[in-house]
């Protein structure tokens, strides 16, 4: 699995263990952990209302590829970019 990955991941769950979040300094390796135990409050959040609705792989590089440009400025265009 680790080998159809373009990158290594920087994170990993392990069942009844916990979390090992790597990240180039100890700051970056904090806030991936600290993303991870966020994600995991929103899940058992959702998961006390009903059922969380999980994205399928599909769904969710579909989503990812939607936010590659989230939050830059928008240039104009040759036609007038309106």
């Amino acid at each position: 699995m680790l080998r159809e990955r373009p990158r290594a991941p920087q994170r990993v769950l392990l069942q009844n263990h916990g979390v090992i979040a790597v990240g180039t300094t100890a700051a970056r390796a904090l806030n991936v952990a600290q993303s991870v135990e966020y994600t995991a409050e929103l899940l058992w959040r959702a998961e006390c209302i009903g059922t969380a609705c999980v994205l399928s792989d599909e769904e969710m590089e579909r989503v990812a590829h939607k936010f590659v440009n989230y939050g830059q400025p928008q240039h104009a265009t040759a036609h007038g970019g309106d």
